[in-house]
């Protein structure tokens, strides 16, 4: 039943957009970050929402604060 399933995607993208407002609003303009999402990985097979998704995350800031 695809419309009683969460699809891990979906949530993975809107993670995606929630991140690219961290730099911009939560880090001072005085702190240089850097955050990445270069790829999202999940499933194989076409028209089958997958069991998870993953997403790696570099993450590059020159002080602690952005580090934070």
């Amino acid at each position: 039943m695809p419309d009683k399933g969460v699809d891990p995607i979906l949530l993975a993208s809107n993670i995606v957009t929630r991140l690219h407002t961290v730099v911009s609003r939560e880090i001072d303009a005085k702190d240089t970050a850097v955050l990445t999402v270069g790829a999202i990985h999940s499933g194989v097979k076409a028209n089958v929402i997958p069991e998870t998704a993953g997403q790696p995350l570099p993450v590059l800031c020159t002080g602690p604060a952005a580090h934070a």
